[in-house]
């Protein structure tokens, strides 16, 4: 009897855990064939610094340490061994440590990378089970399913969940946080509370974003709050008690990681600049649909939503908002759900830095199980029963079927909105599809080639060297050490440009307009939506360009390189080609 008991209690969420399961299986994948990620880079190695050494000096003024600290903690199996006179140690370079730990300590990067990684994976598949019971307990088992079936399936979830990403801790965090707070409302009990005040303070020490929060729940609290006078002074006596218990935990958790309380409060008070919409440095110009700006777009997270999420994902969200006015009790649950979303997309919106969609990716937890009240809608049959499960089931089906066929380059996945992988450096760039985690698949697509020789302009601060071998520099990322260090030979047999997408797109660059050229000009091939590779071997005219290139940035010897080289396959010469060469004194 006890045996048939707990099958019926288990039965019904074994659907969830092959969820679940997918979307480790999807990460792994995702995980496997990717070098770091740009931001990855300083994550790791400064993680690596706080288990192997003690100390959290790296990268501590830029983010808070826990999620870092939990990708070291998970490279401590490897046994690698910590020196002082590791590059970019002594000067607290993370960027330079972390290049030194993946590429000069010894051992295997992409082996470094998978134990980095396994705290986020554990982090997502955590953030899963969250949302499939909040959905279970709003609306029932079939919209727990198809919450978690969005969610799994999710490409940026996928994406996120593969790589070192403090993002994907702030939506853990902000997500529970929420969920506990709803539930000390909805129960008056005082330990959800305690719990959400600990997810708040735990998502702080994790990265400054997570101060989006805290409105997010004062207007949910407030929406749930009457009239009542004394209900009120409540609702605002248990907020304090929430907000001071989350500022006291991250203030606990940086004192632990040797933080001054002074320093602590400088971290956040350089980061709310960037909440208020003015920077407190330059950064890049932002990329939005064609456009380079250094300015604000306030499109940019609505514009982004729209083509990176799948359109069955945007088709449910758009039946959900019909079933939402009609789900009775339910109904009082949105505040809890959407507040979040709000002001997760409101406050990017208006910052000046716009730099990929991951600064939003807390609103999709949420997103699913507001979504979820679809199957809900169905289940209370204001519409018939099967008609609308069916509905469900094959947009569900087709959302997965997406994610699916983009493997293992989920980071790349646009929807048929903005042309797909291939057109989707039309609309974003940055780390919305060209965050430098494709060095793998360039270096296999450049050795069926037959390893050509090639000039790179690549936004990436993996090591090049490692990858695809001996390369001439033409644009490099600020954190990368030794630039410009090789010349190709004078005469090679077959020679390619590498651009990335962001670069492509004139983002990041002194001048937007850089790359212009190359819209005259068919690619060879464009890897996984973010490098594109031109055959510049016989191009007279895109070795003049160089030329040119290399001269602004004042690097004699591949200028004259260039300019020899553009003279050597036009006869006559070129007229811009010349007067360079006469420049630099040839």
């Amino acid at each position: 009897m006890r045996y048939r008991d707990l099958s019926r209690a288990i039965l019904p969420h074994l659907p969830a855990a092959a969820l679940l399961a997918c979307l480790a299986c999807q990460a792994v994948m995702v995980g496997r064939v990717h070098s770091n990620a740009y931001d990855e880079l300083a994550y790791v190695g400064a993680g690596y610094s706080y288990a192997a050494a003690g100390t959290y000096g790296l990268d501590i003024a830029e983010h808070p340490p826990l999620y870092k600290a939990l990708a070291g903690a998970a490279l401590m199996p490897l046994q690698i061994p910590f020196s002082e006179k590791a590059l970019g140690w002594a000067e607290g370079n993370s960027y330079r440590f972390g290049s030194w730990l993946l590429y000069r300590s010894g051992f295997d990067p992409m082996r470094i990378l998978a134990f980095a990684r396994i705290p986020n994976l554990v982090a997502a598949l955590l953030l899963g089970i969250g949302v499939y019971l909040w959905a279970l307990q709003l609306f029932g088992l079939p919209a727990a399913y198809l919450s978690l079936c969005l969610f799994c399936f999710e490409p940026l979830i996928v994406t996120h969940a593969s790589f070192v990403s403090l993002d994907m801790g702030v939506a853990v965090f902000a997500f529970f946080c929420a969920w506990l707070y709803e539930r000390h409302d909805e129960s008056g009990r005082y330990p959800p509370l305690v719990g959400a005040a600990l997810m708040l303070g735990l998502g702080l020490l994790t990265k400054a974003s997570m101060l989006m929060v805290v409105p997010a729940l004062a207007l949910a609290s407030a929406a749930r709050t009457g009239p009542d006078k004394k209900a009120r002074l409540a609702a605002a006596r248990d907020f304090a008690f929430f907000l001071a218990g989350g500022v006291l935990v991250a203030l606990l958790g940086m004192r632990l990681a040797g933080a001054t309380p002074a320093a602590t409060a400088r971290l956040v008070l350089d980061r709310l600049p960037e909440l208020a919409g003015k920077g407190a440095y330059p950064l890049p110009p932002s990329f939005l649909m064609g456009e380079t700006r250094q300015g604000t777009f306030y499109s940019y997270y609505a514009v982004a939503v729209l083509v990176k999420s799948t359109l069955p994902f945007l088709i449910l969200a758009g039946l959900s908002a019909a079933a939402w006015p009609r789900l009775g009790s339910a109904r009082g649950k949105w505040a809890w759900i959407f507040a979040p979303v709000f002001f997760f997309l409101l406050i990017p919106s208006i910052s000046h830095k716009q730099l990929g969609l991951r600064y939003a990716l807390a609103i999709y937890p949420f997103l699913c199980v507001g979504i979820s009240a679809v199957a809900a809608f169905s289940a209370r049959r204001l519409l018939p029963v099967p008609a609308l499960a069916a509905l469900c089931a094959m947009l569900a089906g087709w959302h997965a079927g997406e994610t699916l066929a983009a493997l293992p380059h989920t980071h790349a996945y646009f929807n048929e909105l903005a042309g797909g992988v291939s057109g989707g450096h039309r609309w974003l760039v940055e780390s919305d599809l060209d965050w430098g985690q494709d060095m793998p698949l360039l270096g296999e697509y450049l050795r069926k080639e037959g390893r050509p020789e090639t000039i790179t302009a690549l936004m990436t601060n993996a090591d090049l060297d490692y990858w695809i071998g001996p390369h001439q520099d033409l644009v490099v990322p600020w954190s990368i050490g030794d630039p410009y260090s090789h010349v190709n030979s004078p005469e090679p047999r077959k020679e390619y440009l590498l651009v990335s997408a962001t670069y492509r797109s004139g983002c990041g660059l002194y001048d937007t307009g850089l790359f212009k050229w190359l819209d005259e000009r068919r690619p060879e091939a464009l890897l996984a939506g973010s490098v594109f590779v031109y055959d510049v071997t016989k191009d007279a005219s895109a070795h003049n360009r160089l030329g040119l290139i290399y001269y602004a940035l004042r690097q004699w010897d591949l200028a004259l390189r260039e300019c020899r080289r553009a003279a050597s396959l036009s006869p006559g010469g070129i007229g811009k080609a010349a007067k360079t060469c006469r420049l630099i004194g040839t």
